[in-house]
């Protein structure tokens, strides 16, 4: 009783097909997620026909292959129910086999419906977000402790003439005269030491085309859980024309 209040709270139930009586058994939760009888015993294309005509395909082709390679299922689908509402739900199944046979399927049904919607909303967000760092005339970027890039906008490679395969998971410093590397680590470090999580900096920067800029970086530390620094986000101003 307590792991059917379980897996009811968490709305995941349990199916089977027995491939020698191609008799389907669907648990209460998944007659539940489906919106259908108590009694309802579907047939398998009866199963199949209430998920999404673009899903019902790769389904059966995840069932076949289960049937022909013991190829576990793992597959989300949007399964439409009896009563017309769509949900995206999330099927597990692996195999039984008998003298070299496979004889059962059986798993899991989970709706993921809540779950899909703030996976997509999430991801709506870092595409806007993306969008307007990208748009952004001022200098954008983020780096490890040890200075290795993990971001740069548009405009970071523009100026620095560099593609993103030239600048992600390359050192900051690649883009600095050699002379200024030391100055650099020592407020890189002096930073991360103060426990501060904001800093402002004044730098000239030498460009590709030999031309010399003044930046003003805002500096933020990026912490984990714990606390722990594991990025700096960099942003910089171009200030030449203040310094003329």
């Amino acid at each position: 009783e307590l792991l059917r209040e379980a897996g009811s709270m968490a709305r995941v139930g349990g199916w089977e097909v027995d491939l020698q009586t191609n008799e389907v058994y669907w648990s209460d939760i998944t007659r539940m997620i489906i919106e259908v009888p108590d009694d309802f015993k579907p047939s398998v294309d009866q199963a199949i026909a209430f998920f999404h005509p673009d899903d019902r395909l790769p389904l059966s082709q995840a069932i076949q292959d289960a049937i022909t390679d013991g190829e576990p299922m793992d597959i989300r689908l949007r399964l439409i129910t009896a009563k017309g509402k769509q949900l995206w739900t999330h099927a597990i199944g692996k195999t039984e086999w008998r003298d070299g046979k496979c004889v059962r399927l059986h798993g899991t049904f989970q709706d993921i419906d809540h779950q899909k919607r703030i996976e997509d909303e999430l991801r709506r967000s870092e595409q806007q977000l993306r969008h307007i760092l990208e748009t952004q005339t001022e200098l954008v970027t983020r780096y490890r402790p040890d200075t290795t890039l993990t971001f740069a906008n548009q405009a970071y490679l523009r100026v620095f003439g560099h593609t993103e395969e030239q600048a992600i998971g390359h050192s900051l410093l690649t883009r600095l005269p050699e002379s200024d590397h030391a100055r650099s680590l020592h407020y890189i470090q002096n930073f991360i030491d103060s426990g501060e999580d904001f800093s402002q900096a004044e730098q000239a920067v030498p460009l590709p085309d030999g031309s010399v800029r003044w930046y003003a970086w805002f500096d933020q530390i990026l912490r984990d859980d714990t606390g722990n620094p594991v990025e700096i986000q960099a942003i910089g101003r171009d200030i030449t024309d203040l310094k003329l």
